[in-house]
């Protein structure tokens, strides 16, 4: 999938107080602030029924996509790893598995975000407060992945770069 997901601009959304149905115009309402707003609306335009959806659950719809994504770039480390191990150098094996431990660790963090939001009682408002430093810690995971490359003359990072790229943006929309 190739959609940017506003998944910080929605959490901050969520901090403010709204219907407990979120009636989303979404190029305007949750959009008009992202950094790539019309890319923001398309992915919130794409949630199926999502002017019936609470923001949690456009929050959730878009976290799982972006899970998604990162499972689909570990599975590409590991193709990386295992296809041409002999070529890459102690230092690129050394960061491809750094990579894996951290899209391990985002998908961590990003179900405790899914399980925040799952949580049904009165303090789940409390829980927003969280949410965006547990998916600015997802993004510092992918941007740590890609430094682990830096000042490498090897063409490695080429093959991860666009996929770690792209869930970044994902968070920072």
């Amino acid at each position: 999938m190739d959609s940017k997901l506003p998944l910080l601009s929605l959490v901050l959304l969520a901090l403010i107080p709204v219907p407990a149905v979120c009636q989303i115009q979404a190029d305007q309402t949750c959009c008009q602030n992202t950094s790539y707003p019309d890319l923001c609306a398309k992915t919130v335009e794409s949630i199926p029924e999502h002017h019936r959806k609470t923001l949690p659950e456009i929050i959730s719809a878009t976290i799982n996509v972006s899970m998604a994504e990162i499972t689909e770039s570990a599975s590409n480390c590991s193709a990386i790893r295992r296809k041409i191990a002999r070529k890459l150098d102690p230092i690129d094996l050394r960061a491809l598995d750094d990579c894996l431990e951290l899209f391990s660790r985002t998908i961590s963090q990003l179900r405790k975000v899914l399980a925040d939001l799952s949580t049904s009682n009165s303090t789940t408002t409390n829980h927003y407060y969280d949410l965006p430093t547990l998916l600015s810690g997802a993004m510092t995971n992918q941007a740590t992945c890609l430094d682990g490359f830096a000042h490498r003359k090897k063409d490695t990072r080429k093959l991860i770069e666009g996929r770690v790229r792209r869930i970044s943006k994902h968070f920072s929309n």
